[in-house]
């Protein structure tokens, strides 16, 4: 039986798929581009099958929430370490303007002054702790600008120096003078100081109280006003804790080797040493 001859539309249907719709024929380009394009798409599809969904499911639970808060963690310390203020600032905060408060530095130390502590600042004169003391106290002057004379001063009176500036002292370095004076002044109640100048025996009277005795006692009350009206003005908030003691006699007793932020005395020895004024 002879076969019957094809017609266009029985070799239209052998063809006839989703990637090569029936009614028209197709270059071999063209059904090259449509398998690329069912390629792709079946890629798509893939992504979407439940172990990729998994994925992205735990990615939206857990991984971006906890970038998410990583990054705002992030943004609040960097808010607070631009918002915490320089050691300047805070110096410029809790004093009047002086030349040396870009030399403000704060240190973090146990200060260790215990009853029966050990110091080369304590005890009686010797011709070392004198000189200590001296290293402590006796400083230079210092420039300060015309037009930052404190408001309460007459510049008609103060010291003015050939650079157009005034002279000046730190604050400090007369508070050290009168707990010094103090000292002295203690151990010479005590008899610890020679009153003999040609004898070269132990530390010699200093010459400050060489003078009358009412003058002596102005002095000293003067220094103690002074550190009164610095301690209270400062007002150290320190916590001084108190320890159960039963070899006391009152069973307990302060800890005054308490941790303090102090400024760095050094730091403002070695600038007024480099800003001295002449006078």
């Amino acid at each position: 039986m002879p076969f019957a001859p094809r017609t266009p539309s029985d070799q239209d249907a052998d063809v006839a798929s989703p990637r090569f719709p029936r009614g028209r024929g197709y270059t071999d380009e063209e059904q090259a581009e449509r398998l690329l394009a069912d390629e792709k798409t079946s890629h798509i599809r893939d992504d979407t099958s439940p172990t990729n969904y998994a994925r992205l499911s735990f990615c939206a639970r857990y991984a971006l929430p906890l970038c998410a808060v990583l990054f705002v963690a992030s943004a609040v310390n960097l808010f607070l370490a631009l918002r915490r203020p320089s050691d300047e600032a805070c110096a410029a905060r809790t004093s009047l303007w002086s030349p040396a408060l870009p030399a403000v530095r704060y240190i973090e130390y146990d200060f260790a002054n215990s009853f029966g502590q050990k110091s080369p600042y304590r005890g009686p004169p010797t011709p070392e702790r004198e000189a200590l003391w001296d290293e402590l106290v006796f400083q230079h002057a210092v420039e300060i600008p015309a037009n930052r004379v404190p408001t309460n001063h007459t510049s008609s009176k103060l010291r003015r120096l050939p650079s157009g500036g005034y002279a000046a002292l730190l604050e400090v370095f007369h508070q050290l003078h009168c707990l010094n004076r103090i000292r002295q002044y203690t151990w010479l109640q005590s008899g610890n100081y020679n009153p003999n100048d040609e004898d070269t025996e132990g530390v010699h009277i200093p010459h400050d109280f060489r003078t009358n005795r009412v003058a002596n006692r102005m002095h000293i009350d003067h220094c103690i006003e002074t550190l009164r009206l610095t301690l209270m003005c400062h007002g150290d908030v320190t916590p001084v804790m108190i320890l159960e003691d039963g070899g006391s006699v009152l069973g307990r007793r302060a800890e005054f080797s308490a941790r303090h932020v102090c400024r760095d005395f050094r730091a403002i020895q070695r600038w007024v040493g480099g800003h001295v004024a002449e006078l």
